[in-house]
């Protein structure tokens, strides 16, 4: 069963839009001919990562319908769509998103790192994988302009940035256009919530936690977080519980989960 929470952002100037955010669905599917030990494998996780009955590709083919079904303007997915990136996995998605009427963004979660160079595709899915935008470098770093409002996807899978993806993302900023980031690891839990910090033991969890962040680290959380910057929300996931913080007075933050996501509606 899958569960949406409902979070309405104003941004003046921005005409209504709606988003159903999604993250850590952590798919795990085998076909015949795969081996034992590899169906083994996946019926495990797809248990272990279901929620309320219903195994994790289940709970996504529900987000999926929900998608098909609303219309939103956009599906993002901020990572760990697949529990481990083999050849089934990425048949599954590859076959779930041919013809998917919804535009979907989607960046890497850390479950995803073999994506970048899929060696284990034939040449044949790997071509049809890359042109799903579901393996290959596209989830490092993309733009979708509506013109009143960007939507930007970061990869900070690995909970930092590149010296590339930093110097794109001020770049857009820069055009002072209202914006929607969507990352994998959280930036981190603002020090008064603590409601919210109770439910993760490790705070390295998060983009910004106890860990000394890097310089790149550092310099992407000022960018996002900035009183004057143009980031009106940040779509992530990699906790594994759903959450709504604030990083700025008004402008919040949303974890999605296994089974759980946000619809974000837009001057609704």
């Amino acid at each position: 069963m899958i569960h949406l929470n409902d979070l309405n952002i104003a941004i003046s100037g921005v005409r209504p839009r709606r988003f159903i955010h999604i993250s850590d669905q952590h798919i795990a599917v085998h076909f015949p001919g795969d081996t034992p030990e590899y169906v083994k494998y996946a019926e495990f996780y797809a248990a272990a990562w279901g929620t309320e009955g219903k195994s994790s590709y289940e709970n996504f083919e529900d987000f999926l319908s929900l998608a098909v079904e609303e219309k939103p303007d956009a599906l993002t997915i901020a990572g760990d769509l697949v529990d481990a990136c083999s050849v089934s996995n990425v048949r599954y998605l590859i076959e779930k998103f041919r013809d998917f009427p919804v535009e979907y963004l989607y960046v890497y979660g850390n479950h995803e790192p073999e994506a970048h160079g899929p060696v284990w595709l034939d040449e044949k899915m790997r071509n049809q994988a890359e042109d799903a935008r579901l393996v290959g470098k596209y989830p490092e770093f993309w733009v979708r302009d509506f013109g009143d409002l960007l939507i930007i996807g970061a990869d900070d899978s690995e909970r930092t940035v590149t010296a590339s993806v930093l110097e794109k993302i001020r770049k857009e900023l820069s055009r002072g256009i209202p914006s929607l980031v969507v990352i994998h690891a959280p930036l981190s839990i603002p020090p008064f919530d603590e409601e919210v910090r109770k439910k993760v033991e490790d705070c390295n969890y998060y983009l910004f936690g106890h860990e000394k962040p890097s310089e790149l680290t550092r310099e992407f959380y000022d960018l996002l977080t900035s009183e004057k910057s143009p980031v009106y929300g940040i779509l992530s996931g990699h906790v594994h519980f759903c959450s709504e913080t604030e990083y700025q007075p008004g402008r919040k933050q949303m974890t999605a989960a296994p089974g759980w996501g946000w619809r974000i509606t837009i001057n609704g």
